[in-house]
């Protein structure tokens, strides 16, 4: 986990040294965001190692705004700006994700309130985001004309080892979602996998030394 967690946060520091989105409504010449939010899924979560590990990594780095030091390690165009860490976990088993839910229950809410986990199969997830984007968009153009706030989100997808094709199943969850940033590491395939075993018993098939 621990590698996977330094990749993530290599690309969202590149991600604030980018200058502030012109989607904010505002020129690119203008000052700092106010708000970043970083908004983690995780597909596939499993036990939710990943995700607790990421989560809390985040915010030790990034959210620690009681100690005006930690913004320090925000460097470029968002270090003066109030960074919010969001994550949620995703999973098909719902006693898994009680069993989740119940731990950050018990975890200190300082680091862990915004840690979730929800019981669901990728493509429900999906079908939520395209409908509540396609809500949201006209919420956020009423948002704009009313507020001066500058806001950035860095929508995050991860998948660690999801479970069959789970893997391409979250890849195009964050190709539809738009995310800013999509890390995953691909599962053994097993499903595909049966499906080369039943085919390869031919000695003439061309994988057979290998399967």
């Amino acid at each position: 986990c621990s590698k996977f967690v330094e990749i993530v946060d290599g690309l969202i520091t590149q991600q604030l040294q980018l200058p502030p989105s012109s989607s904010s409504g505002k020129d690119d010449d203008d000052d700092d965001d106010d708000v970043v939010e970083i908004r983690t899924m995780d597909m596939g979560c499993g036990r939710g190692y990943l995700t607790f590990s990421l989560h809390s990594y985040l915010m030790e780095k990034y959210n620690m705004m009681d100690n005006p030091s930690s913004s320090s390690s925000t460097k470029g165009n968002a270090s003066a700006a109030r960074v919010e860490i969001y994550t949620q976990g995703i999973d098909v088993r719902p006693k898994l994700v009680r069993e989740m839910n119940t731990i950050v229950s018990e975890l200190p809410s300082s680091t862990f309130q915004d840690l979730t986990f929800v019981e669901g199969t990728i493509e429900s997830v999906l079908m939520d985001c395209c409908h509540n984007n396609n809500n949201n968009n006209s919420d956020n153009n009423n948002n704009n004309n009313n507020s001066d706030m500058k806001k950035r989100t860095i929508d995050i997808l991860i998948a660690l080892h999801a479970c069959d094709t789970a893997t391409d199943d979250a890849l195009w969850y964050g190709l539809q979602s738009q995310s800013s940033i999509i890390v995953v590491a691909p599962c053994c395939h097993k499903e595909i996998r049966r499906q080369f075993y039943s085919s390869s018993s031919s000695s003439k098939h061309p994988y057979k030394s290998i399967l």
